[in-house]
């Protein structure tokens, strides 16, 4: 009987393997995409249905003035990507720095992470670090992502 149980138990856990690694896969697809895009204009993504309602941002500040009232996160929230990448060209909080993402890219559980290299966080650049995704009836989809400001 134990020899059943854990037989089962085992199958069981490859089963959930076999079917998480594909997800991981296409999410690091997906975060790949928006790397490129985040320096080529985030508009270019909207025709491939990435979203599944309204695309929530995360702004962090790296280094944010606690005296002077300033958070270290802060949100916003656009319709696509297109109007994302207008907001980021037409504030002038933003029009002067450059942008990078993270070299490695680690995805699980509904999160890509974009790490950024030793030294790589810089004066007057946005990184996109973070990308929140999930799956609906089999397509992936962005949740939500995060800019830091170096």
């Amino acid at each position: 009987m134990k020899t059943v149980i854990l037989t089962l138990a085992a199958v069981a856990l490859l089963a959930v393997g076999a079917v998480a690694q594909p997800q991981d896969q296409t999410a690091r697809r997906l975060a790949n995409k928006m790397a490129v895009a985040f320096f080529a204009g985030m508009g270019s993504l909207d025709h491939r249905h990435l979203l599944r309602g309204p695309l929530q941002v995360s702004l962090q500040l790296d280094e944010p003035d606690t005296a002077g009232g300033q958070k270290e996160f802060s949100s916003k929230t656009f319709r696509s990507f297109r109007a994302m990448e207008l907001w980021l060209k037409k504030n002038p909080d933003n029009a002067d720095q450059a942008r990078q993402t993270g070299d490695t890219i680690i995805c699980k559980r509904g999160l890509c992470r974009l790490h950024l290299a030793e030294n790589q966080m810089a004066h007057n650049h946005i990184f996109l670090t973070h990308i929140w995704y999930g799956y609906a009836k089999g397509t992936i989809f962005v949740r939500k992502v995060r800019l830091l400001y170096g």
